[in-house]
């Protein structure tokens, strides 16, 4: 679960900026807009936010927060091979900081553990990197690289080839990654976070891959239910599987006993996606997927990802989270994340949008909602809407937003 996410001098964000998932103290929502984790050493209950929705004017810095992160999880997950290639960083250019380092940090809980990590780096080298750890409610430094001063130290909470692992740590690689390739246990935790809970899709039409997958896991009946919720005309799925080594064609029914005696989907085949439909007549007539409407396309595609989030507690980030979807189709799928009998296992969803219907009290707590805005400087500044002190409970959001009330709107020059 990520409770904050922090970056400092990557693209337009200049300065620090941090989002937040903490829950405040306001009681609103309480049954459904907060998830709610038990420290094992005190018993004490701690509240974090299920959604957070970003909004702001066109290049306000909105997707440059997402792709921030995007970032941290491609340097820690696909480290290069070698220190030829640069890693891929790009810090504010306007000004001096083009020659300083960008920084990233996560704060995260991981099995009832807090831990908080973090590294700064440019394009040709990490210059710092940390990881604390609070197993008992105490802080504990497990990590703490500093390249510039030529020092470390490692913790003796992390087992094992430590010192082998800090010598193969080169310049352009970080040691969480290193560590990982040489078989630690003690890391793996932080790192499977990353390459196996943070999923970052792009708005719109995601590759059904995902979805194909589940369905043949046995999933089917949950994404024809899921798709049915929408108000989607579509009586069944049926998956093509195409072998390409063998050329050989399989067909599988979209339902579960079927599919559950059909062969597992592989990376080698490609996969055709019939949706069935039923005439008039009470026939029933195919349309492959890409002859399928880009919203039935773009909510097809999101199923398997949606199937993950709630079975393994993931954190999905999505840049333009209303593309190709009518609004109440939008909050559906926001809702999900809401209802506690669905998200049972505290997954998360990070998105932006420019739908501003969804800007409604009926829908979000305030410290849910969080603003992106470029100043004069052509800086992206982050902030919360919880900063803002709404008068009573018959304002109105987004007609308030529209108007300017919380700024974070484009200025059209007429």
């Amino acid at each position: 679960m990520l409770e904050e996410f922090l970056v400092e001098n990557y693209r337009s964000m200049k300065n620090e900026q941090t989002l937040s998932l903490v829950a405040s103290n306001h009681k609103d929502k309480e049954d459904r807009n907060i998830l709610q984790y038990k420290a094992n050493h005190t018993g004490k209950v701690n509240r974090f936010l299920p959604t957070a929705a970003l909004y702001g004017p066109n290049a306000s810095g909105k997707s440059t927060l997402l792709n921030a992160l995007r970032t941290m999880r491609h340097i820690i997950v696909k480290p290069s091979t070698d220190d030829s290639t640069d890693l891929p960083i790009v810090p504010f250019l306007l000004d001096d900081n083009r020659t300083k380092p960008t920084t990233f940090q996560v704060i995260l809980i991981i099995d009832n553990i807090r831990y908080q990590y973090g590294f700064c780096a440019n394009e040709s080298k990490v210059d710092q990197e940390w990881l604390y750890a609070w197993p008992m409610g105490r802080l504990q430094v497990w990590l703490d690289r500093d390249e510039t001063t030529n020092t470390w130290k490692i913790g003796d909470q992390i087992t094992g080839s430590k010192e082998t692992w800090r010598k193969a740590t080169r310049r352009k690689a970080l040691f969480l990654s290193t560590a990982i390739m040489l078989n630690s246990r003690t890391l793996r935790p932080i790192y499977d976070w990353f390459s196996q809970r943070l999923k970052i899709l792009q708005g719109g039409i995601q590759e059904p891959i995902v979805t194909n997958r589940r369905i043949d896991d046995g999933n089917a009946e949950f994404v024809l239910k899921f798709l049915h919720n929408v108000d989607l005309a579509i009586n069944d799925i049926r998956l093509e599987i195409i072998d390409a080594e063998r050329n050989v064609t399989r067909k599988s029914l979209g339902n579960e006993d079927n599919l559950k005696n059909e062969n597992r989907i592989l990376n080698n085949r490609y996969n055709r996606t019939w949706f069935s439909h039923i005439t008039k007549e009470g026939d029933n007539v195919e349309f492959e997927l890409p002859d399928e409407s880009w919203g039935t396309r773009a909510l097809y595609g999101r199923a398997g990802h949606w199937i993950d989030a709630f079975n393994n507690g993931d954190t999905l980030i999505i840049d333009d989270l209303d593309a190709h979807l009518h609004s109440l189709v939008a909050r559906f799928l926001i809702e999900q994340f809401h209802s506690r009998e669905i998200n049972c296992s505290n997954a998360q969803l990070i998105f932006s949008t420019h739908d501003t219907s969804l800007l409604n009290r009926k829908i979000f707590r305030q410290d849910q909602i969080w603003f992106c805005e470029r100043n004069k400087q052509s800086e992206s500044i982050l902030f919360p809407f919880s900063d803002f002190k709404t008068r009573n409970d018959l304002m109105n959001w987004e007609l308030s937003y529209l108007n300017g009330r919380f700024g974070s709107i484009p200025s059209i020059k007429e």
